[in-house]
């Protein structure tokens, strides 16, 4: 049996300096990040990180569910369906799932984390099991984003069981945070990455554009598959080959389809999405996977400023590729 889990949070931060760039990496969400920041001589760094850690510490204390007391612990474990006076953030990223919710048809669904819990790829169940048709049904009866609403300051369920998970949208959100921060400071150019999830702004130390690295979606390599030339730009990857079970011999991936509340079932391995925000990137590349190869490429060329890599296994188990319409103005692909 194999398994793959997200390590639970903590933070440290440490900071390296070159000629031409100062770089902070640390760890938060579970996951790794790293900030570039080119040409940064008259910057006071050492408050910049604690800035970027406050940050980061306050995303958590709001949006994750492996602390007790964040906000969003507590709307889970409201079972009723009174008003749940909000925060600011904790509103606007509900909003945004909500937007992207609809304009997915439901493929990008918050409210999966019974189903996630039921799968068990949450720290709440750590028993490797298939669950039965009868148990996944229950739990469909009670998700949706439909039963998710906003009025005024508060955020209510429609039924009181529902829960929601915003793992797939809060790193890119983050993302989008820090630089707003940064750029609050005056910062024209830099590299945010939160466990893959990049917001590259202006230029590199090189004074090009940002040079990214698509890997091979496969646990057993490091190589690169593309290779990416951006500025200004946010770029989120979603893959299934990293973080997943395999029980009686068959594999099964920590996505989540909304509709069948089952782990999805198709050929598409990774994708990869350029936008404007990290939080829809982030999102977009979620609900792409649930989508497949075909339906996911389909979608994302209706999509105005939303660019994909989707990378896709044939019957031989080769990797094969397909792009959006304006993907080759960003990639190099081997």
């Amino acid at each position: 049996m194999k398994i793959f889990r997200i390590s639970i949070i903590f933070y440290l931060f440490l900071i390296t300096c070159s000629k031409n760039i100062v770089v902070i990496n640390g760890y938060t969400m579970g996951t790794t990040y790293t900030i570039k920041i080119p040409d940064s001589k008259s910057l006071n760094i050492k408050t910049i990180s604690f800035g970027i850690d406050s940050i980061l510490y306050n995303f958590n204390n709001h949006l994750s569910t492996y602390i007790s007391n964040s906000e969003i612990s507590k709307f889970n474990n409201q079972k009723s369906v009174d008003p749940f006076i909000s925060s600011d953030i904790f509103k606007s990223i509900i909003q945004e799932s909500i937007d992207i919710y609809d304009i997915s048809n439901g493929s990008f669904d918050i409210t999966i984390q019974p189903l996630v819990n039921l799968w068990g790829f949450s720290f709440s169940n750590k028993d490797i099991q298939t669950p039965s048709a009868f148990q996944i049904d229950s739990i469909l009866s009670y998700t949706g984003t439909e039963l998710i609403k906003i009025k005024n300051d508060t955020i209510f369920k429609l039924d009181p069981l529902t829960e929601i998970d915003l793992s797939a949208i809060a790193k890119g959100k983050s993302v989008d945070v820090i630089s707003e921060y940064l750029s609050s400071l005056n910062l024209s150019d830099y590299y945010i990455d939160i466990g893959g999830e990049i917001y590259a702004s202006g230029l590199n130390k090189n004074k090009q554009k940002w040079n990214i690295g698509i890997r091979v979606p496969s646990e057993d390599s490091i190589d690169i598959y593309s290779n990416i030339y951006v500025s200004n730009k946010a770029i989120a990857t979603s893959g299934s080959y990293l973080n997943y079970f395999v029980y009686n011999d068959i594999k099964y991936s920590h996505i989540i389809n909304p509709t069948t509340g089952a782990p999805i079932k198709h050929d598409l391995v990774s994708v990869t999405i350029i936008a404007d925000e990290c939080y829809l990137a982030d999102a977009i590349a979620t609900a792409t996977m649930v989508k497949g190869s075909i339906n996911g490429l389909n979608w994302i060329n209706t999509l105005d400023g939303i660019e994909a890599l989707l990378i896709y296994k044939n019957r031989k188990g080769e990797l094969l590729s397909s792009e959006s319409n304006g993907f080759k103005d960003y990639a190099l692909i081997y």
